[in-house]
């Protein structure tokens, strides 16, 4: 099932990994329906073993694009995730 531009919506979402004794800032762009949506992805894409410190202000980029679906992050970085 592909969804509609007008269901999802592309974010930037910044959230901080512990890594040793400092944080590491890691950047997703992935498709959502609302801001907290996008959060609870990235936690389901970085994992239980990994606890997220804090996130930055989610940034709406824009409508979904037809072939992208929910959940999809479509760029992260680091790329050791």
């Amino acid at each position: 099932m592909t969804n509609t531009p007008a269901q999802l919506l592309l974010f930037s979402v910044s959230a901080y990994v512990p890594f040793g004794r400092d944080e590491v800032a890691c950047g997703f762009v992935l498709a959502a329906y609302d801001e907290e949506d996008a959060r609870d992805e990235v936690r389901e894409f970085v994992g239980e073993s990994t606890s997220i410190t804090r996130f930055e202000p989610v940034l709406f980029l824009g409508l979904a694009q037809d072939e992208i679906e929910h959940g999809m992050i479509m760029h992260h970085i680091p790329d050791f995730l």
